[in-house]
Formats: C-alpha cells, structure tokens, sequence
C-alpha cells in the first residue's frame, strides 16, 4: 500500500522531469525500462501508473477481506489479479 502512495505521489509531483521521475520509481523497484516499453511513452506509463494506484487501493480491501473471512479461492483470484494489473509497472 505504501508503494501505491508513492507511486501515485511522484506521477502527480509538480512537473517532474523524466529522469528524476524513471529515477524514483527505479528506487522503489520497479524496472521502469519494461514498463515504459509495455505503454509506448511516458505520458502514458504515467497514466497506467496512476489508474492502477486506484483501482489497487480497492483490490488491496478486497484480498484482506476476502483473506480474513478464508475465503481462499477468491483471495486466490484477486492475488492472481493484482499480479497481472501490476505487469505494466514494469
């Protein structure tokens, strides 16, 4: 959750320049290299980034609860999700 909200910061972050934005996502462990040759362009691996922060917080709630309430093949589905979603991050 945490690397969702940095994330999402430095995609909003006052005009960041493209190198220091490849720079700080490289620094949470993310391979920017492949996630900018999955979008195209950084605009667009900008934009990715930020539609999954989002749609990330949701399924987060969704596994925990789905965990909790040992609901293993649903918990199992969404992990499997939120595995896929976070390919384009590179």
């Amino acid at each position: 959750m945490l690397l969702l909200l940095k994330i999402y910061y430095v995609r909003e972050g006052d005009g960041m320049n493209t190198k220091k934005f490849l720079d700080q996502l490289n620094g949470f462990g993310i391979d920017t290299t492949i996630g900018l040759s999955y979008c195209g362009d950084e605009e667009m691996y900008r934009e990715i980034l930020a539609i999954s922060c989002e749609a990330s917080v949701d399924k987060i709630k969704r596994i925990k609860k789905a965990f909790q309430e040992e609901d293993y093949e649903n918990y199992k589905i969404l992990v499997h999700s939120a595995k896929s979603s976070t390919a384009n991050m590179g």
